[in-house]
């Protein structure tokens, strides 16, 4: 499943919830903007690099200073932090924040990924790291 599936088959209300279940309301307007956008957007015939988006979540380490990857959890729980990031055929791992409209369409997601998470919550955790913490 690439993000452009996603996006084209997961309503942008439903990942407003998520968004909002997350991280508050602040520039949904925005946010559906770029929902509009990607989802107008043509996807090109080839790239040169593939990438696999994965996300991982945290819980608080009161012990230490370093947050505790969490393997078994509830996508909605917000107590957890998410952290979305991508990786090539080489598994070198990058920040999406920083990948292209095109290449973001054509991510494929993470096996692992696709099992925890809704698309919705998929979406909603890359639209939060695309945009380098809504907008900021």
């Amino acid at each position: 499943m690439i993000i452009a599936e996603m996006i084209h088959a997961t309503e942008f209300k439903q990942i407003a919830e998520k968004i909002q279940l997350h991280y508050g309301a602040c520039n949904m307007e925005r946010f559906n903007a770029l929902y509009e956008r990607l989802a107008a957007e043509e996807l090109p015939q080839s790239l040169e690099q593939e990438l696999r988006i994965f996300i991982t979540a945290y819980e608080e380490n009161v012990t230490e200073d370093e947050p505790v990857a969490v393997l078994s959890f509830d996508e909605n729980n917000t107590e957890l932090q998410f952290d979305v990031s991508a990786y090539d055929r080489a598994e070198t791992v990058y920040s999406i924040a920083s990948i292209n409209k095109s290449a973001f369409l054509c991510c494929e997601v993470d096996e692992d990924t696709l099992c925890h998470f809704t698309y919705a919550s998929i979406l909603a955790h890359c639209f939060w790291e695309i945009t380098s913490y809504s907008f900021a």
